[in-house]
C-alpha cells in the first residue's frame, strides 16, 4: 500500500476528523486532503462559492460545492486552485461504499492514466460514517459543457467519449495487473457494492413502482416481477466475467462525461468503478446519448469505431465484430434494471429520469435483450 493510500485510509482517525458540516472546514483539514494527493502542499486559505445540495440541478448522490483554494508557497503551479467539491449528502449513510470507491479511484488510479478527467487536488473518506470530502479540478473554467439525454447531442460526442473509454480498457485489458496491485477493485460479481446492489435493488425498484408513474410501466411491460429481472441481470453479469476483463468507468451514462472546446470529451463520477467486461461502458454510453432513431442508425459503426480505437490503443485481440455486438446487445440489461429503473426522479428531476427510463426500455426491446440474457443462464 502506497504512502498516498494509507492516508487516505487513515484520515478519519487523524487529529482532524472529516468535517460534518461545511461550517467546520478548516485550511488544516484541506491541507491534510490535498496531501493524499500532494505531499507537502499546505492550504493558507479557501472561500466558499456556491453549495448544492441533494435534489437540487443534478445533484444526486453527492452534495457539491464550488471553492478555491490558496496554498502556501511551493505548491506545484499545475495544482488547481478553483475547485469542484464532492462530499456527503445529508442522508444514506450507505453511499459510503460509492463514495469510497470514488475516492479510491482518484487517489489510487488516476495519477498514472492518461484520459481526460478532472484534475483531483485530494479526497479522503470514512467509509463507516460515509463521510467524505473529494476535491477536483473545476472543469468549467476550461469550458467543458455537460451533456445530458435532453440535449441535442451527436455522433461525434459519442465517439469523443469512447476515445477515453478505449485508452482506460485498453490499458488495463486483460492485464495480471488485475489480480495484484489493482485486486483491491471490486467486480459485478464480487465485493461490498454487489452484495449492497442484491440487496438494495429490487427495494428500490418497487418504491419508483409506487410513486413514479414511467418506471411502474416498464416493469409492468416487463411482466411486473422485479426478483426475476433481479435474477436475470445476476445472469447476465456471472456471464460477462467470463469476458476480457478490464477497469471500468462503471457508470458511464451521458450524464457522466463532459465536452471540452476542442473536441475532447472527459469521463465524470466514477462511484461505480470496477473490474469487468468493457461492454458494460461501451453500451450504456450510446444507449444514454442518442435518441432511439439515432441510435438504431449509428450503434453498429460506433461499436466498430471502438473496437478501432481499442486496437489503436495496443489491445492485439480485441473482440470481433460479431461477438462485440452480441454482447452489447446484452449488455443494456444493467442499462435498464441498474441504471435507470432504480433511479429516483429526485436525483435528476422528472424529464430527465423519464427520458433516460424510455431509451433504455426501447434498446432492451430493440435488441431482445431479456432473451439474449436468458440464453446464458
Amino acid at each position: 500500500m502506497s504512502d498516498q493510500t494509507e492516508q487516505a485510509t487513515l484520515l478519519a482517525h487523524a487529529d482532524l476528523p472529516i468535517p460534518q458540516a461545511l461550517e467546520d472546514l478548516s485550511a488544516d483539514f484541506l491541507s491534510q486532503v490535498v496531501q493524499t494527493r500532494n505531499p507537502g502542499v499546505t492550504v493558507s486559505g479557501f472561500e466558499l462559492l456556491d453549495i448544492k445540495r441533494y435534489g437540487e440541478e443534478m445533484v444526486s448522490t453527492s452534495d457539491r460545492v464550488k471553492m478555491r483554494l490558496e496554498y502556501a508557497p511551493g505548491a506545484p503551479e499545475t495544482l488547481p486552485t478553483r475547485l469542484a467539491i464532492k462530499m456527503k449528502r445529508s442522508c444514506d449513510a450507505v453511499l459510503g461504499e460509492l463514495y469510497a470507491n470514488e475516492v479510491d479511484f482518484y487517489v489510487r488510479l488516476q495519477p498514472e492514466l492518461n484520459i481526460e478527467t478532472p484534475v483531483a487536488a485530494g479526497g479522503v473518506c470514512d467509509k463507516a460514517s460515509a463521510l467524505y470530502y473529494l476535491l477536483l479540478e473545476d472543469v468549467s473554467l476550461r469550458g467543458a459543457v455537460f451533456p445530458t439525454a435532453l440535449r441535442d447531442n451527436d455522433v461525434a460526442d459519442v465517439r469523443a467519449v469512447l476515445d477515453q473509454l478505449a485508452k482506460l480498457h485498453a490499458r488495463f485489458w486483460n492485464s495480471p495487473r488485475l489480480k495484484t496491485d489493482l485486486a483491491w477493485y471490486q467486480t459485478h460479481v464480487r465485493g461490498s457494492l454487489t452484495d449492497m446492489f442484491d440487496t438494495l435493488l429490487p427495494l428500490v425498484i418497487a418504491e419508483n413502482v409506487a410513486t413514479f408513474e414511467p418506471t411502474r410501466q416498464i416493469v409492468s411491460d416487463l411482466g411486473g416481477d422485479v426478483p426475476a429481472l433481479h435474477r436475470g441481470l445476476r445472469t447476465l453479469q456471472r456471464h460477462q466475467a467470463r469476458l476480457p476483463q478490464t477497469v471500468l468507468h462503471g457508470d458511464c451514462h451521458v450524464g457522466n462525461t463532459y465536452l471540452l472546446p476542442d473536441g475532447t470529451a472527459g469521463l465524470l463520477d466514477f462511484q461505480l468503478t470496477a473490474i469487468g467486461a468493457w461492454i458494460h461502458d461501451v453500451n450504456y454510453l450510446i444507449v444514454t446519448t442518442l435518441p432511439a432513431e439515432v441510435r438504431r442508425q449509428h450503434e453498429r459503426m460506433l461499436l466498430d469505431y471502438y473496437l478501432d480505437r481499442l486496437a489503436e490503443a495496443g489491445v492485439v485481440e480485441p473482440p470481433s465484430r460479431e461477438e462485440a455486438w452480441l454482447e452489447y446487445r446484452r449488455a443494456i440489461y444493467w442499462s435498464l434494471y441498474v441504471g435507470w429503473l432504480p433511479t429516483s426522479p429526485v436525483n435528476y428531476g422528472d424529464a430527465l429520469t423519464s427520458e433516460n427510463l424510455k431509451r433504455t426500455s426501447t434498446a432492451f426491446k430493440d435488441h431482445d435483450t431479456r432473451r439474449l440474457v436468458t440464453e446464458v443462464a
